[in-house]
């Protein structure tokens, strides 16, 4: 099977009125006297509060996040990968809302950078001590 039969998207602090937000969650199915198979295909928990564009959950919306969504266009996926809406698919309006939210959130970590006063003290230290070999 390529296509869910079905396919939702439910906020269960909302719809079970969750004192806390604390809930214990588990699938069940049943077909009566019969016998068939009930396939939990995708399960995405986004903790609260989530970042709308915050694909990979960093902290902020960056082309990490995007490069995610690319690698799920038109997939079945979950808010993890790429599926901002949740409505199960991976499309234009995922990709909308990311690009609404383009650079939000917190500043990504610095990269390590020498500073050039360091590199300039090393060096004058260097041709002091060549100086003073110099005048021995």
């Amino acid at each position: 099977m390529q296509t869910p039969l079905l396919t939702a998207s439910v906020d269960l602090g909302t719809a079970l009125e969750l004192e806390g937000g604390n809930a214990w969650l588990g699938f069940t199915a049943a077909t009566a006297p019969g016998t068939a198979d009930h396939d939990v295909l995708s399960w995405t928990f986004v903790p609260e509060p989530a970042l709308m564009g915050d694909v990979d959950l960093s902290g902020y919306v960056d082309d990490d996040d995007l490069s995610i969504l690319l690698a799920h266009w038109n997939q079945y996926a979950g808010w993890t990968t790429g599926d901002l809406d949740l409505n199960g698919f991976v499309a234009d309006n995922d990709l909308s809302l990311l690009l609404a939210n383009w650079g939000a959130g917190g500043a990504a970590a610095p990269e390590a950078i020498p500073e050039p006063a360091s590199a300039l003290i090393l060096l004058l230290g260097f041709s002091c001590a060549a100086r003073r070999r110099a005048r021995r």
